[in-house]
């Protein structure tokens, strides 16, 4: 992967960079949206001698994003059942007069929180 002025790529630690800066001798400052710092990269991208958590390992692509809706049930606190749907009108159309909310769930590729 041949680095660029102005791309942004992604790190070994998943985070996003971008390079600001080539000085034409094989090395490249680049800004890092993790610590919002610009460090030194080589012509392959590397941060160090080692692998490290700053190394450019490929072109940046955003990241898939999207939402389905659940209806809440009470249930006994050891057991239940979840049913996504993709839209609310979807939700409340099978729900029963057990539910007690309709919840909207957005999620992120790579968001494990």
């Amino acid at each position: 992967m041949k680095l660029e002025v102005g791309k942004q790529y992604k790190t070994r630690g998943g985070w996003r960079c971008v390079v600001v800066h080539n000085n034409d001798e094989g090395g490249f400052k680049v800004w890092h949206s993790y610590e919002h710092d610009v460090c030194s990269h080589n012509e392959i991208g590397s941060y160090a001698d080692f692998q490290a958590q700053h190394d450019i390992i490929a072109e940046w692509t955003e990241p898939k994003t999207g939402e389905f809706w659940v209806n809440v049930y009470e249930g006994d606190g050891r057991s239940g059942s979840v049913c996504r749907h993709k839209t609310k009108k979807q939700a409340d159309e099978s729900a029963t007069q057990r539910r007690i909310a309709c919840k909207k769930v957005t999620w992120t590729e790579g968001d494990d929180e």
